[in-house]
């Protein structure tokens, strides 16, 4: 019991009537996320569907020495014969693995979750958020392939400059077979900060206003066609650290690619869902041992691997951290 004197004030009447907070029962708010899909700058390419195949690695092999590789030689009368070539042959391999990711909840917190909250308990909104961490996941493991790339442009104990930029670029272009509408880079957030400082001293962007403002008004997490350089941009925080630098990178598409497995013959006799080009496989758990819990388990099968240094272009970018 309280006494409430004039002026009733609702600091006075909340220990009696209300709480110290309410929740929203329309809507659950979501944590900040990097949701840069990789798959939306069509920059790796898809070998194949290992379901049925009776292998967990396929094999991509690839020539050197034919084509436009291969000049014909003059021969010197119309009698001598002609000099036969050769060339080099070799594979590069992509082996998928089992990723996983689980919840569960009890019966008592299905039953009493305010529609709002239902999202994080019931098996259908769930199918969605883990279709989403698939693409984390796979995120994840092209920044981390494109790290491995040998030659590096920048360097551990500088920042990420205009002149890094360019120089890549043009390693690029001056590559023989290398498309240059066809590159993709992709930087941690803070490179992309790091660049656009770089670009502030440059002459270009101070005698325009209009492109100053263009430029350091870059938001978002893909950039077409960056500065005018032919060149996607992709950003996002899975772009490792090593060294002290963070390891971005540019490459051709082609450079990076990535197989999976069809989870269709696998049929749980649960409630499923499989999303196949994905190599994606998500059900509904009963529960066991009388623990009062319901579970949703998500599985992925998938690789992911860098081509060969002579049939495509990568390199590092990289910066201090």
């Amino acid at each position: 019991m309280a006494t409430i004197s004039s002026p009733f004030r609702h600091a006075d009447t909340q220990g009696d009537y209300g709480y110290a907070s309410v929740i929203l029962a329309e809507r659950l708010r979501m944590g900040l996320a990097d949701a840069l899909n990789p798959l939306d700058l069509a920059a790796v390419a898809y070998m194949g569907d290992l379901g049925g195949s009776g292998s967990d690695t396929v094999r991509v092999p690839f020539a050197d020495g034919l084509g436009f590789d291969a000049s014909m030689t003059t021969l010197a009368t119309e009698t001598t014969a002609v000099p036969f070539g050769s060339f080099t042959s070799g594979n590069d391999t992509i082996t998928i693995a089992a990723h996983g990711l689980g919840y569960q909840s009890s019966y008592l917190a299905r039953m009493l979750a305010l529609p709002a909250e239902q999202v994080v308990h019931q098996f259908d909104s769930l199918v969605g958020m883990i279709t989403n961490s698939w693409i984390k996941t796979f995120r994840a493991k092209v920044a981390t392939t494109g790290a491995t790339f040998s030659t590096a442009v920048g360097g551990a104990g500088t920042t990420l400059d205009v002149d890094d930029l360019l120089d890549i670029v043009a390693d690029y272009n001056e590559t023989d077979g290398a498309d240059p509408s066809q590159a993709v880079l992709m930087l941690h957030p803070v490179q992309l900060s790091q660049l656009r400082d770089s670009l502030r001293s440059e002459t270009a962007f101070q005698n325009s206003i209009a492109d100053f403002a263009a430029v350091q008004g870059v938001r978002g997490r893909v950039y077409p066609n960056f500065l005018g350089l032919g060149i996607d941009v992709g950003v996002t925080s899975d772009v490792t650290t090593s060294g002290g630098a963070y390891q971005g990178f540019m490459y051709s598409r082609g450079a990076l690619m990535w197989a999976s497995a069809n989870p269709d013959r696998i049929a749980p006799a649960v409630p499923h869902v499989t999303v196949p080009e994905f190599g994606l496989l998500v059900q509904q758990g009963m529960d066991q041992n009388g623990q009062q819990v319901q579970s949703t388990e998500a599985f992925a099968y998938f690789g992911v691997a860098k081509a060969d240094a002579s049939v495509a272009f990568g390199q590092r970018l990289i910066s201090t951290t």
